[in-house]
C-alpha cells in the first residue's frame, strides 16, 4: 500500500529538480536562455588549467594547486564535479555512466531558441587495467578522470568530471547541463573510519557514539552524493541533495495512561497527589538511563583501540550527566513537596499555561475542546530548573538550561512556563508591593521578525497570568503582571 505522504514528498523534490535543474521538458526548446531559466546544475567552461595530478581532494587549500580540481569544483561558476568513494581491494565488475546535456541557440524568424542536445556515456570499468592516475573518457573537451588510491585496506576512488572547454567572450556558451556522474559496483564499501586521537573536543566524540551506525559511503565534490539502501550498489551525483530526516517524537509510552501531563490535574490537585504523580517521571528516566548503561558494553565492541578509550570516557561521561539532570529533577519535586510557595507558584503556572493555549486557540479562531498536556521534556525541565531559579544561592545558579529539541516541538512553552512560575513565586514571598515589583526575566532573540513573534506569545501568557492572578486575593494588592519591548532600531527589517 503506498504511502500518500511519500508520494506526495516525491512529486514535490521531483518538480523542485525539473524547475531549478532540468529539463523541464523532455524534447526541450527554450525561448529563455537556459542559464537564466535553470538555477543550478552547470558546470562552465574552465579551460585546460588542471594538470592530471592536480584531481585530488586531499590536496584542498594548498596554495600550488590554484585553479586545481578542487578550486574549479567550489568556485562560484564551477568547472567540475565528482566524487569520493570506496571499494574493496578485490572489485571485479564496475561500470561508470555519464550524461549531460548542452543548449544549442538556433534563430528562427528573428527570435532566439535554444535546443536541448542530450549526452550519455556508459563504459564498463576493469581495476587491473587501471593506474593510480586515469584519463576514463573525453569528448568535445569534457574529460573524466579517476584517481586510485590504497587507503587501509580498501581502494579509493575519485572521479573529476571536468569542462575543459575554452572560455569564450559569448556568455553561456560551453555550458553542461543536468550533468551526471553514476558509478556502479558491487563491492562498495563504507568509507575507511578516519584516526582523529588528536581531536581533544568532546562533543567531536559525543556525535562518534551518537552516529555510530550511520555508514558513509561517498564524499562530493561540488556536488552532493547519493546512495540507496544500507548496502548501496550505486554512488550518484546530485545537485539537490536529499536526505529522509525522521520526526522526533516527544512521547513516552509509559506516561499516556497517566495524569502526571495533565495542566489542569497539576494546577488543581492536592500536593500528595500531585507528588506521587510527579515521581514517575524520574523514575522511568532513571529506568532508561540504566538501560543505557548496561548497553554500554555491546556499544564499545565496535570501537578498538585508543578510539574505544575515547568513546568509552564520553559515554561514560554522558550517562553520568543523565544521572546529574535526573537527580536535578527529583530535587525539584521534592522542592514542591517541601516549599508551599514553590508548590503554589507551580500550579497557578500549570493553569496558566493552560489559559494561554486557550486563549492562543480563541486567538486563532479555533474552538477550545481538548485538555491541554505538557510533553515530557518540558515538564522535566521546569522540575528541574525550578530549585536554582527560586533560589539565588543554589549551586546551579550558573548553570545555563539549554533545551535541545526540533522546530515546532515546544520549547518556548517549556520556557514559558518556567517564566510563569517564577513570576507568580516572587508575588507570592513579597512582603511589600516594593518587593513585589521589578522585572523577572529578561529574553533576548537574535532574528528582529522572532523577536516580534516571541514577544507576542509571551504577551499572551502575560494576559494568561493576569487572568489566573485575579483568582487570587492574596496577590490582588499587586499590580497587573505586564511586559515590554525594547527594539533598538527596528523590530522589523
Amino acid at each position: 500500500m503506498n504511502n500518500k505522504n511519500i508520494d506526495s514528498r516525491e512529486k514535490y523534490l521531483s518538480e523542485v529538480c525539473r524547475q531549478m535543474v532540468g529539463p523541464y521538458e523532455s524534447k526541450e526548446k527554450l525561448d529563455v536562455a537556459p542559464w537564466d531559466f535553470y538555477h543550478t546544475g552547470m558546470i562552465w567552461p574552465a579551460g585546460e588549467k588542471v594538470k592530471l595530478e592536480d584531481y585530488d581532494e586531499d590536496r584542498e587549500g594548498d596554495i600550488e594547486t590554484s585553479d586545481g580540481f578542487m578550486d574549479l569544483a567550489n568556485a562560484s561558476h564551477q568547472g567540475a564535479i565528482g566524487f569520493t568513494c570506496f571499494v574493496s581491494n578485490d572489485v571485479k565488475h564496475a561500470s561508470i555512466e555519464l550524461s549531460w546535456a548542452v543548449y544549442d541557440e538556433e534563430k528562427r524568424a528573428g527570435e532566439s531558441l535554444w535546443v536541448r542536445k542530450p549526452f550519455y556515456h556508459q563504459q564498463d570499468l576493469n581495476f587491473k587495467e587501471l593506474g593510480a592516475d586515469n584519463l576514463l573518457f573525453e569528448a568535445d573537451n569534457v574529460v573524466l578522470y579517476l584517481k586510485v588510491k590504497d587507503v587501509r585496506g580498501v581502494l579509493s576512488l575519485t572521479f573529476s568530471l571536468v569542462n575543459q572547454k575554452h572560455k569564450t567572450s559569448l556568455y553561456g556558451e560551453g555550458v553542461l547541463y543536468q550533468s551526471k556522474i553514476t558509478f556502479n559496483t558491487e563491492s562498495l564499501v563504507e568509507a575507511p573510519t578516519r584516526n582523529n586521537m588528536s581531536n581533544s573536543d568532546p562533543e567531536f566524540w559525543q556525535h562518534e557514539l551518537i552516529y555510530r551506525n550511520y555508514v558513509h559511503y561517498a564524499t562530493g565534490h561540488g556536488c552532493a552524493v547519493e546512495w540507496d539502501e544500507t548496502k548501496p550498489r550505486c554512488i550518484s551525483s546530485s545537485w539537490i541533495p536529499r536526505s529522509i530526516v525522521y520526526k522526533a517524537s516527544p512521547d513516552i509510552s509509559d506516561l499516556k495512561n497517566t495524569n502526571i501531563l495533565s495542566m489542569d490535574f497539576l494546577g488543581r490537585s492536592s500536593k500528595s497527589e500531585l507528588v506521587k504523580e510527579l515521581k514517575l517521571l524520574p523514575e522511568l528516566y532513571e529506568e532508561w538511563i540504566n538501560e543505557q548503561k548496561s548497553s554500554l558494553s555491546e556499544v564499545l565492541k565496535h570501537f578498538e583501540g585508543r578510539r574505544k578509550t575515547k568513546i568509552k570516557e564520553v559515554a561514560e561521561e554522558s550517562i553520568n550527566n543523565c544521572f546529574i539532570q535526573c537527580e536535578r529533577i527529583k530535587e525539584g519535586i521534592k522542592l514542591l513537596e517541601s516549599n508551599n510557595r514553590v508548590f503554589q507558584a507551580f500550579q497557578l503556572a500549570n493553569l496558566t499555561i493552560q489559559k494561554n493555549i486557550e486563549l492562543s486557540v480563541i486567538k486563532k479562531g479555533g474552538q477550545f475542546n481538548f485538555e491541554p498536556k505538557w510533553r515530557p521534556f518540558q515538564l522535566a525541565f521546569i522540575l528541574l530548573s525550578t530549585p536554582s531559579s527560586v533560589d539565588e544561592h543554589h549551586e546551579d545558579r550558573n548553570v545555563m538550561e539549554l533545551i535541545w529539541f526540533p522546530t515546532g516541538g515546544g520549547k518556548t512553552e517549556a520556557y514559558l512556563g518556567l517564566t510563569a512560575l517564577l513570576i507568580f513565586y516572587r508575588y507570592l514571598i513579597a512582603t511589600s508591593k516594593e518587593e513585589a515589583a521589578g522585572t523577572a526575566v529578561i529574553t533576548r532573540y537574535t532574528l528582529r521578525l522572532l523577536t516580534i513573534q516571541q514577544f507576542e506569545r509571551a504577551a499572551l501568557m502575560i494576559c494568561a497570568a493576569n487572568i489566573i492572578k485575579r483568582h487570587i486575593s492574596e496577590l490582588n494588592e499587586y499590580k497587573d503582571f505586564d511586559i515590554g519591548l525594547f527594539v533598538g532600531g527596528g523590530g522589523n527589517p
